[in-house]
């Protein structure tokens, strides 16, 4: 099996074992708790041509001195011979310092590279562990090398410490050894618990049930440790000895006892746990006691899941998830975080609760219940599948079927976008007027999700969502705004995306989606970037999944496609006809800019209007141009009223153009955009170079080109270039004195160093160092770094 996440530590071995190979002999020490990978690491190590010795520590051997340096040089001589070299047949046994020049000696006279590989450092005797680490002392500039690995730093030497893995490698690896579908928030979960140490990942894979690996059963707690894990962590000093301060002991020191021991200790804990804010602590210990289902008990387990939340919620500061080290259990063996997280507003332990009251009922209704609630507190926790799996045993009512619905939405499989509105639609129309704080809630949902799917939506469309809140009377700002953009009128955008910005945390992150999506018609960049910055530290506050960003790129549109989510499509298209502009490629744009306005219903993406107006001009389609002009409607902002000074500019004739393209500048420029002020710079250059005024295109195209320079957009750079040059002028840059920066990049790339190189040398990213080098190119008239250095020699003269 592979190893995960190690590749810094088998990068480092590597090395080390080049280095041997070299004669830099050296000693080095990998470091790390039982179960960490350390003997998977050694045996991933590619020796080549590297003579190895291995030997391992064994506990039952550790009071026999020399046992294990014994052991390690039987390959190379007779038992007999060993004994003779390390003095063991004489008594008593030789000092450590003439052992270890005597097998030094012996290795360095092997004829060849040699690596000895010592496993289990903590069960070797420690006459041979003393001998080793003189024969550390001894190893520099020879062709001998010493690794040692162990639970503790045994000879003093370069050390690389092995801790536990990642989130996204424990992941993986649960992936590999899991034989059923894997929750991976569940995942996850556990990997943080574990602290992500491998073998406990491996013998949770046989530990758990398929039915607790996809979120439809509670977690034991504590999480269950194998034999392997139990023995290891028992030590020299005793299995209780540390069980306080590592999660792995206290599970493992839970394990090692019987069960009926386990219930006795929890019923001891519940009935000396009667404050009523530890009502949840109560409850699940009563649980853990019972060896039946008790109607009761579950009935307390499910009373206080909202208390437990709000104690998993309160153990990290401002609901972060839980850090990889952390426990999973609050000192008394409570799920405080019986999962590993303590983030998304504690909907994780109300899952944990309300699984535990399921499995504690006997009674069907009340398990159906229980599940419910379990899995609406698992889409609250941003864990789509589990919802979904523990939704699937309950009766279609309007709950479960908006449940249903947002757990679809969440998960990645094919057409889920498309079809959340309509689910939610229905869910609304269940609920009816007998619940219509819920029914308004399915209609929010119902608008988040056509929003999101746009022109791909199915089952459902905006018409009937408006109608549906009309004549459910549903009383939300977000939703009159909604129905007064759908029956064609002007909604108040601008106090919307204020009332959210300024209110509760949960508010803003449940509606920030379908807030800002509407909030591109209130036309104030500024203010929607302020909504969009304090929905994000909403979210972070409250611990819910990130909203994802948008890849532009044709693999990130056909995601976007396949997934139905067609806002997202159309941003991305929207981007790709901005992009095909840049090339002046304006038939391509035109092409795409037509689709994107064609589809977009409710006008939310009325932004490409401005560049279909400019690619339809380009490429002589006026009639789409025109068209494309009066249906750019606008806000009163300066913004706003920019784009469409430069919209009408270039759909005017000449003799009014310019004071539209001089009032698009002047209104862009004090309106936080700079790239639609650039492109403002950059169409009014190209006017006056077209009216032959080529002294004032150049001002306006240089400074367009500037613009774009520092924002590192290379297409429409290249187009303002390709004007200026058009111009006459040599083109931006084409001066030869560099920057003091530019001077120090270039006098580097002249002795071949790489981008990467130049990058580390001067705390520079290796994409700043290439937009220097083009730069610098055109500067100094080459195209190559090989005619960098005599371009500099003459730029001296």
């Amino acid at each position: 099996m592979g190893l995960w996440g190690r590749a810094g530590e088998s990068a480092a071995l590597q090395e080390f074992v080049e280095a041997v190979r070299c004669g830099l002999g050296a000693a080095v020490v990998v470091r790390g708790e039982a179960g960490v990978g350390k003997t998977a690491l050694l045996e991933n190590i590619v020796f080549g041509d590297v003579r190895v010795l291995r030997v391992g520590g064994v506990e039952q051997e550790a009071h026999f001195p020399y046992a294990a340096l014994h052991r390690l040089l039987i390959p190379l001589l007779s038992a007999m011979d060993v004994q003779h070299a390390l003095g063991l047949d004489d008594q008593p046994p030789v000092e450590a310092g003439s052992a270890a020049r005597a097998v030094f000696q012996l290795l360095a006279e092997a004829g060849e590279p040699v690596i000895c590989c010592v496993d289990d450092a903590q069960w070797i005797d420690p006459e041979s562990l003393e001998a080793l680490a003189r024969i550390a002392e001894l190893l520099p500039g020879s062709p001998v090398g010493l690794i040692v690995a162990g639970r503790h730093r045994h000879i003093p030497a370069q050390e690389i410490e092995v801790g536990g893995l990642t989130g996204t490698a424990g992941i993986e690896l649960l992936k590999a050894v899991v034989n059923v579908p894997l929750d991976e928030m569940i995942a996850a979960r556990l990997v943080a618990a574990t602290g992500g140490n491998p073998l406990a990942l491996h013998d949770l894979a046989r530990e758990l049930t398929p039915e607790q690996w996809v979120g439809t059963r509670s977690l034991p707690d504590p999480l269950p440790v194998g034999d392997r894990l139990i023995e290891a962590f028992r030590g020299p000093h005793g299995i209780l000895d540390t069980a306080e301060d590592h999660p792995l002991v206290r599970a493992a020191a839970y394990s090692a006892a019987t069960g009926a021991e386990r219930r006795a200790a929890h019923a001891a804990i519940a009935a000396a746990t009667t404050r009523p804010e530890d009502a949840d602590r109560r409850a699940w210990h009563r649980a853990a006691a019972s060896v039946s289902p008790d109607p009761q008990i579950a009935a307390e387990l499910a009373r206080t899941a909202d208390l437990a939340a709000r104690r998993s919620a309160d153990s990290s500061p401002e609901s972060s998830t839980a850090s990889a080290d952390s426990s999973p259990e609050s000192a008394d063996g409570s799920p405080e975080s019986a999962d590993g997280s303590t983030g998304s507003g504690g909907h994780t332990a109300r899952v944990t609760f309300l699984l535990r009251a399921a499995e504690m009922s006997p009674d069907a209704e009340d398990r159906e219940r229980y599940h419910l609630a379990a899995a609406e507190a698992a889409l609250a926790a941003g864990a789509p599948q589990q919802a979904l799996r523990l939704v699937s045993g309950v009766a279609v009512g309007a709950r479960a079927l908006l449940v249903r619905a947002n757990a679809l939405v969440m998960t990645e499989d094919e057409g889920a976008c498309a079809q959340g509105a309509g689910l939610c639609l229905y869910a609304a129309r269940a609920f009816g007027p007998a619940d219509p704080g819920a029914a308004t809630e399915a209609l929010l949902d119902a608008v988040e999700h056509l929003l999101r799917a746009g022109h791909l939506a199915k089952g459902t469309n905006a018409a009937e969502i408006a109608a549906a809140a009309e004549e459910l009377n549903a009383g939300d700002d977000l939703l009159t705004a909604f129905i007064t953009i759908v029956r064609g009128g002007r909604a108040d955008i601008r106090r919307l995306l204020e009332k959210y910005r300024d209110g509760p945390d949960d508010v803003l992150v449940r509606r920030q989606f379908g807030v800002g999506v509407l909030g591109e018609l209130a036309g104030d960049p500024e203010l929607l970037r302020t909504f969009r910055q304090r929905a994000a530290e909403a979210t972070r506050r409250t611990g819910m999944p990130r909203q994802r960003g948008v890849t532009v790129s044709e693999e990130g549109l056909e995601a976007a496609e396949r997934l139905g989510a067609g806002y997202t499509v159309s941003l991305i298209r929207s981007a790709m006809a901005a992009a095909a502009l840049g090339r002046g490629d304006y038939i391509t744009a035109r092409a795409i800019a037509r689709d994107v306005a064609a589809t977009d219903e409710l006008g939310l993406h009325r932004r490409v209007l401005p560049d279909l107006v400019e690619a339809a001009v380009r490429s002589g389609d006026s009639a789409v141009a025109v068209q494309a002009g009066e249906d750019f409607v606008v806000a009163d902002t300066p913004w706003s009223r920019g784009l469409l000074a430069r919209t009408r500019a270039l759909l005017a004739p000449p003799s009014d153009a310019e004071p539209l393209y001089r009032e698009a500048i002047h209104l862009l420029a004090g309106a936080p955009a700079r790239a639609d002020l650039a492109r403002a710079h950059l169409l009014y250059g190209e006017w006056l170079r077209r009216r032959r005024r080529r002294r004032d295109a150049r001002a306006a195209l240089t400074r367009a080109w500037e613009m774009y320079d520092a924002m590192g957009d290379e297409g429409f750079a290249g187009r303002a270039a390709r004007e200026l040059a058009a111009t006459g002028d040599s083109g931006p840059g084409a001066g030869r004195d560099l920057t003091a920066q530019e001077q120090a990049i270039a006098d580097l790339a002249a002795t071949g160093a790489t981008n990467t190189e130049i990058a580390a040398r001067l705390f520079l990213s290796a994409n700043t160092v290439d937009h220097h080098l083009r730069k610098i190119y055109r500067k100094l008239e080459v195209t190559s770094r090989r005619q960098l250095q005599p371009a500099l020699r003459r730029d001296t003269r």
